[in-house]
């Protein structure tokens, strides 16, 4: 028998649409809905009736055959077997000779029935969001925000309500966010090399000309540029880091080139890399992590930093989500066992997915999943004296270790983490663009 859950909002909602006539209430849409599903399934709904008399048809006969050899027990049991089946549309639990097969064969026939029902469901379902989706916005335009979210909420409890098992329906689109406002006019679009201490503007910043972070001519601190971009914002185009910090957060980088001289550092959280350049620029280095990158609570789409040798880069990643990332070859200096202990060689608690990542990475990383990824050899061996290991996580897995002088990588399965790996934040991957929800 078919069962749609009954969705209950206590409020009647009725407005005005823009050309001054009522509009529909959430009650009348949803009974419309309700109507509607039960129209579409209605023949499927017969035949799952007529499938439940025809197995209380084959109880009652299992039921007069324990008659005819004295199973009074067990005649019972088909008894009242048979008269569920009947009545409620449902299979007992009772435990008599031959029905455990009867019910497997009811419960096959039931999913075949049940899969005729999504195909036509989903379309009248897909037409009711659509149609709450129009509400909400004519009511929130009418100024009715508090009516506008009981539509919202229908919606996520429709999100919520599955028609097919396993498989949930797609959640509705959410509301429209407000665009973010274009900067034309910022510290980032001067020409000059930006020194002391600014904070820049949420909203859209598409650079035409680089932005260029600190000026090494002018000695001391004086030279320094020190720059915070809070979001929601954007920004496409190219950022030199050439003395200083450029500190920001819940921002989404575009095809942006991002860049840091030595004494230059990034500090990124909660933000989306789509598609950058990141790496080291300028002359100047010194021996260890000339550049440094602190990232938190990031998704990186198809690049990462372009280049990991231990002069001119240092990192620092912890809870960030890497999408079809094709990563370099990290780099060591003398000791990997030693440098890799080293707070500016530090990947933990992040998430890969569909990535191509060589050994010497993932010496670096700590508590890390590889989903789908592919793990390759360095060009260059690993070099190190002192004993190097760590554990990933990996699935599918194709050995549990791998091992190299001095050096080795033990590989667990996805089901063993113990806790929530990579990047907390709500975004959308496909076609392959990455951006915010």
């Amino acid at each position: 028998m078919l069962v749609i859950g009954a969705l209950f909002l206590p409020k009647s909602l009725v407005a005005q649409d823009n050309a001054g006539a009522p509009l529909p209430s959430l009650e009348t849409m949803r009974g419309q809905y309700q109507a509607m599903l039960e129209i579409v399934v209605e023949p499927l709904i017969d035949q799952e009736q007529l499938l439940f008399e025809q197995y209380a048809a084959a109880v009652e006969r299992m039921k007069l055959d324990f008659e005819s050899r004295g199973e009074s027990d067990h005649a019972k049991a088909a008894a009242e077997e048979a008269e569920l089946a009947r009545t409620e549309f449902k299979s007992g639990d009772s435990a008599f000779p031959g029905i455990d097969a009867a019910r497997a064969k009811l419960k096959a026939a039931q999913a075949t029935i049940e899969a005729g029902k999504v195909p036509l469901m989903i379309p009248i379902r897909n037409q009711y969001v659509a149609r709450l989706s129009e509400l909400r916005s004519s009511l929130s335009n009418a100024g009715e925000v508090e009516k506008a979210m009981a539509v919202t909420e229908e919606m996520k409890r429709l999100a919520s309500t599955r028609l097919d098992g396993p498989k949930p329906i797609a959640p509705p689109p959410p509301p429209p966010k407000v665009a973010l406002r274009e900067i034309r006019n910022s510290p980032l679009h001067r020409t000059e090399r930006l020194t002391g201490e600014m904070q820049l503007q949420p909203g859209r910043y598409v650079l035409e000309t680089p932005a260029h972070v600190g000026d090494r001519d002018i000695k001391g601190p004086d030279g320094l540029g020190n720059l915070v971009l809070r979001g929601p914002s954007e920004l496409e185009g190219e950022v030199f880091v050439n003395r200083g910090s450029f500190n920001v957060t819940e921002t989404r980088f575009h095809a942006a080139k991002l860049l840091a001289n030595l004494g230059g550092t990034w500090e990124a959280t909660a933000c989306l890399f789509d598609g950058c350049t990141l790496n080291k620029a300028g002359g100047w280095y010194t021996k260890f992590y000339s550049s440094k990158w602190k990232f938190e609570d990031c998704v990186f789409a198809e690049t990462f930093m372009k280049r990991l040798e231990h002069t001119p880069v240092g990192i620092q990643v912890g809870n960030c989500t890497f999408l079809d990332v094709e990563f370099p070859s990290v780099t060591f200096f003398e000791d990997a066992g030693k440098e890799a202990l080293s707070r500016w060689r530090k990947v933990e608690n992040c998430r890969f997915i569909g990535c191509t990542v060589p050994q010497s990475f993932l010496l670096i990383t700590e508590g890390c999943l590889f989903e789908d990824c592919v793990f390759v050899d360095d060009e260059n061996p690993i070099n190190t004296v002192t004993e190097l290991s760590t554990t990933i996580y990996a699935q599918p897995v194709a050995s549990n270790r791998i091992v190299g002088r001095n050096w080795r990588i033990l590989i667990e399965p996805a089901d063993a983490v113990s806790q929530a790996l990579g990047s907390a934040i709500d975004y959308v991957y496909e076609d392959g663009e990455l951006r915010f929800r």
